[in-house]
């Protein structure tokens, strides 16, 4: 139950650091918060991939971003092919 409660509050930090950038703010922080929970939690967890693939796509790092779209592709393709697909 207590990694359960420190799950969520890993990843509701990292989508609100992500959600309060600012153009002008330095996102390296909202990207370590999200790294951070991916590999201690949920490392197929789509929607922050998303959100990481976002930010660094806003960084013009645009190769970072291909490999983060490509790794939710490839996780969406393994889930709809085992039918454990949810709409996003």
């Amino acid at each position: 139950m207590k990694k359960n409660a420190s799950m969520k509050k890993k990843r509701k930090e990292a989508i609100e650091t992500a959600k309060n950038l600012r153009p002008d703010d330095d996102p390296t922080e909202a990207i370590i918060l999200i790294d951070d929970y991916l590999s201690k939690f949920d490392s197929r967890g789509i929607d922050l991939l998303l959100l990481k693939g976002s930010i660094l796509e806003m960084r013009l790092e645009y190769d970072q971003a291909i490999r983060v779209y490509r790794k939710v592709l490839r996780i969406d393709k393994r889930e709809m092919g085992s039918g454990l697909h949810i709409d996003l």
